[in-house]
């Protein structure tokens, strides 16, 4: 693409990374993240939120958490979208603690959950075998307003 003079811009990069994730080489992407960082192309929260997603996805939580960190440092405030995405990749893993700490973060942040915080909120007791509390939560979703979907 360089060679035939088209300079790749956040979109191209952010794709190549979600890619790079989807086929395990989530290090060739982090390596990408950075060579993006360092030239001339400014990560946004769409590519944030790409790679914090595939990093909770294949269990790397640690990393993901470290690059959160990095992206409010860097001035790049995460959106509704991002704690949904991390959420989602959290509930896959039945980790019901982490859940509601995005969901708290979500609230502390000022946005109001949707109808996808709900279901991966729902998501994350239902594979921990805690309907009870998923009942719960699915009534705080019709209390908040939102309209239940098929998840």
């Amino acid at each position: 693409m360089k060679n035939e003079g088209h300079a790749p811009d956040v979109v191209t990069y952010t794709t190549l990374m979600d890619s790079l994730c989807k086929t395990g080489r989530d290090e060739d992407a982090l390596q990408l993240m950075e060579a993006m960082e360092g030239g001339d192309c400014t990560l946004d929260v769409v590519a944030y939120t790409c790679m914090l997603y595939n990093l909770r996805k294949i269990g790397k939580k640690e990393e993901a958490s470290k690059l959160l960190t990095t992206m409010k440092q860097k001035g790049c405030a995460p959106d509704l979208v991002t704690f949904n995405a991390l959420l989602a990749s959290i509930a896959k893993s039945g980790d019901v603690n982490g859940a509601f700490r995005v969901y708290t973060e979500i609230q502390d942040f000022g946005f109001k959950p949707d109808v996808y915080t709900y279901n991966a909120l729902i998501e994350a007791l239902c594979r921990a075998e805690d309907v009870e509390e998923a009942f719960n939560v699915f009534q705080k979703l019709l209390d908040d307003g939102c309209s239940p979907d098929l998840m």
